[in-house]
């Protein structure tokens, strides 16, 4: 279970949704370590072998390897044209 969550935090595993739970297939967790070892510039064999364990139970910042551009912020502006609803305006 601690490599799934260490594949899932660092980006190589995409969170689990609430229809699938946490169900992964076979072929998704081999190319996931694949990953992993690629970017830790190691042998690209796809199992939990023991220079993969050692790979990650190194210490490290918690700043996902692979980003998740699927996670998208919400718009906080207002876009040219668009009506303010409020005259009332403060600031500090």
């Amino acid at each position: 279970m601690f490599q799934i969550s260490y594949l899932t935090q660092f980006g190589y595993l995409p969170e689990s949704d609430r229809e699938t739970g946490f169900l992964r297939t076979e072929s998704q967790l081999r190319e996931s370590i694949k990953n992993l070892q690629r970017f830790g510039n190691i042998p690209e064999t796809g199992e939990m072998d023991d220079k993969t364990l050692d790979l990650m139970s190194r210490p490290r910042c918690g700043i996902p390897d692979i980003p998740n551009f699927y996670k998208r912020r919400r718009r906080r502006f207002a876009v040219h044209g668009e009506k303010w609803h409020t005259t009332r305006l403060s600031w500090r």
